[in-house]
C-alpha cells in the first residue's frame, strides 16, 4: 500500500473506493481502572471474519475523472450510508464531510472478497464527537441493522500502556486486523495527536 492524495486517486481508473472512518471522543482527565489516563474513547468493530476494523466499506459510486469535490460528496455519503447500517449512527451528529479526510492508501494488488477483485483506494476519515455522543452511539450500534449480521461487537480501542510494559495498547496491537485497520488505527490517532 503507497500513500495518495485523494485528488490522484481520481485517476484510478477501475479500482473499488472504500472509505472507513475512526469515530472518537476525548476523554480528557479520565482515569481507566483509576490509573491509566485514558487519553480518548475509539470506536472499533468486530467484523464478521473475526478481524477488528473501523466502521465503513465499499463505495458503490465510481468516482474516477469526477470533480474533487463532488468526488468526495460521493465517498463520504457512501460512508456515512454504511455508518448508518453498521453503528446505527444518527447523521445529524455523526455525519462524515470532507473535513474529516485524513489520507488515502493505494494498493495496486486486488482486493479480494466476494463482492470485489480490483486494485482498490482506502480512504480514511477521523470524526470527533462528545463523549456522551459516543457512548449514545455505542448503545444505538447494538440495533443498528448489520449487527450480528456484518458486525459482531463493537469495542474501545485501550489507550494506555499497563505498568508491565506490554498489555493495554500494545497488546491490542498483536491483534487480528483487516487491511489497513491496524495502519489506520496508528495514523489516525498520530493525526488527533493522541498517540
Amino acid at each position: 500500500m503507497t500513500e495518495a492524495s485523494f485528488t490522484d486517486t481520481l485517476n484510478f481508473q477501475d479500482a473499488t473506493h472504500c472509505a472507513h472512518v475512526m469515530i472518537w471522543a476525548s476523554l480528557k482527565d479520565r482515569l481507566i481502572l483509576d490509573k491509566y489516563p485514558g487519553r480518548a474513547a475509539v470506536l472499533m468493530q468486530m467484523r464478521f471474519d473475526g478481524c477488528l476494523g473501523f466502521p465503513g466499506g465499499i463505495v458503490d459510486d465510481r468516482i474516477e475523472d469526477m470533480d474533487p469535490d463532488v468526488a468526495m460528496g460521493f465517498v463520504t455519503a457512501g460512508l456515512n450510508r454504511e455508518l448508518v447500517e453498521e453503528v446505527n449512527a444518527d447523521l445529524s451528529i455523526v455525519k462524515v464531510t470532507g473535513r474529516d479526510y485524513v489520507y488515502t492508501l493505494s494498493d495496486k494488488v486486488p482486493y479480494v472478497t466476494q463482492l470485489v477483485v480490483e486494485p482498490t483506494l482506502c480512504h480514511f476519515f477521523t470524526k470527533e464527537v462528545e463523549l456522551s455522543q459516543f457512548e449514545d452511539l455505542e448503545r444505538a450500534a447494538l440495533s443498528a441493522k448489520d449487527f450480528g449480521d456484518e458486525v459482531m461487537g463493537h469495542i474501545r480501542v485501550p489507550l494506555y500502556t499497563m505498568d508491565d510494559g506490554k498489555r493495554g495498547y500494545p497488546e491490542f496491537l498483536k491483534n487480528n486486523f483487516i487491511g489497513q485497520a491496524k495502519a489506520q488505527l496508528i495514523r489516525g490517532l498520530s493525526h488527533i495527536n493522541i498517540w
